[in-house]
This record gives structure tokens, C-alpha cells and sequence, in this order.
């Protein structure tokens, strides 16, 4: 797997080439299965927050495909846990510091071939937290905050997130959602190691060298 990241507020061909195949994946999965968002003629899904600059991940396969994503945002502005799912907040204030930022439209490709494959969605999920790690390591960021739907929530906890949620899941028109958040830590990194090792083990060995903040990089993984 290739993990690639890179800032919405500097956009070069390539990068928006893959920043429309990413739309293309959120629309999949957040407008046509979850039912988060309205569906669109164009089969995009992009919302307000995609005009402030976020940072994204991109997880691509050997074949160039894109299979997986990630936006990240500072809570210091506009975003999603404190605009729209406060309530899942149970009445604990928004988050508003320069050091914790939120992670929103974490996705992975229902279309992809191994999609079924638990062993290599929890590899790439794995992975993708790893570059959440790394990123927030690199940007002086301690903790991550998001909502979730409740089924991709116990996803990131079988990949090994630790995580704490403000309080009970919430029925939502369309979906189970709760809040929560994980601290950017030693211990909390070495839970998703030890995992995706395990998962690893019986499918791709990993390279861990760490992604530089705000850039286009690539990471190959196997």
C-alpha cells in the first residue's frame, strides 16, 4: 500500500487528480451506504470543510487505486464533532485548542476488491492510523477527536485505537453515531503496532517510515 498526504490548500495536478477519485470514495461510502449526505449528479461528495485548507490522507494500492482517506482539521476553527454533532458531545464544550484537531470522512472503499477481507481492511485501517500518529507527532498535536458511526468506530478499535467516547451512541436518521477521542501517545501508537503486526503477519509486511507534515509524500508499504 502507498500513503499519501497532502494539504487541500495547495493543490498541484496530480494532487487534485487524486483529491477527485478520494471525493469519488466519500461519496461511495458517506452519501450511497451510509447516507450521511445527499447523493450528487457527479457522484462527489465534498462539503464546507473541504475549503479550509484540511490536511488528507490518501491510501492507494499497488494497482494505483484509491482505497482509503482521511481529513484532518485544527478544532482552533470550523468542524464537524462541534458545527453538527455537538449533541453527541453530551454536554462536555467543543474542543478548541491548537493541539487537538479533528479526524473526519475516515473511509475505506466498499468497492475494493478486499473490502471483505477483515485480515486487509485491518491492515490498511492500521496503517492509516499509523500515518495519523505520525502526522500528529510531527505537528505537535496531543489529541484527536471525531464522530463516527458506531459499526466503523468498533472497525478502528479492532485495528487497536484506543479511545474514549464523551458518552452513549445516538441513533441518528440513518445511522448509529457516537463521540470520542484518543491521545497521541506512546503507549497508544505501540496498541496499533502490536495489532497490525498480527494482522500483517498473515498478509503484507509493513515500512514505517514516518510521513513529513503538510507535504506530498509516499510511504510503500511492501
Amino acid at each position: 500500500m502507498e500513503s499519501l498526504l497532502l494539504s487541500g490548500g495547495k493543490t498541484r495536478p496530480e494532487e487534485f487528480r487524486l483529491l477527485d477519485r478520494m471525493y469519488k470514495l466519500r461519496h461511495a461510502v458517506f452519501a450511497e451506504r451510509l447516507k450521511w449526505t445527499s447523493l450528487d449528479s457527479y457522484q462527489r461528495e465534498i462539503d464546507l470543510y473541504d475549503v479550509l485548507s484540511p490536511v488528507y490522507l490518501i491510501c492507494r494500492d499497488p494497482a494505483g487505486e484509491v482505497v482509503g482517506c482521511w481529513r484532518l482539521l485544527p478544532t482552533t476553527g470550523p468542524y464537524m464533532l462541534k458545527d453538527i454533532f455537538s449533541h453527541l458531545l453530551w454536554g462536555a464544550p467543543p474542543p478548541e485548542q491548537s493541539d487537538i484537531w479533528e479526524i473526519s470522512r475516515f473511509a475505506i472503499d466498499p468497492t475494493w476488491r478486499d473490502y471483505d477481507s477483515l485480515g486487509a481492511v485491518g491492515s490498511v485501517v492500521g496503517q492509516m492510523l499509523l500515518d495519523l500518529f505520525d502526522f500528529s507527532e510531527a505537528n505537535g498535536i496531543t489529541r484527536i477527536v471525531a464522530a463516527s458511526d458506531i459499526r466503523f468506530d468498533r472497525i478502528l478499535k479492532r485495528a487497536g485505537l484506543s479511545t474514549i467516547h464523551y458518552g452513549p451512541a445516538v441513533r441518528m436518521e440513518n445511522s448509529t453515531a457516537v463521540a470520542g477521542w484518543t491521545d497521541i501517545t506512546p503507549e497508544n501508537r505501540e496498541l496499533i503496532e502490536m495489532r497490525l503486526a498480527g494482522t500483517l503477519a498473515t498478509s503484507v509486511p509493513a515500512a514505517n517510515a514516518p510521513l513529513q507534515p503538510i507535504q506530498l509524500e509516499r510511504r510503500i508499504n511492501g
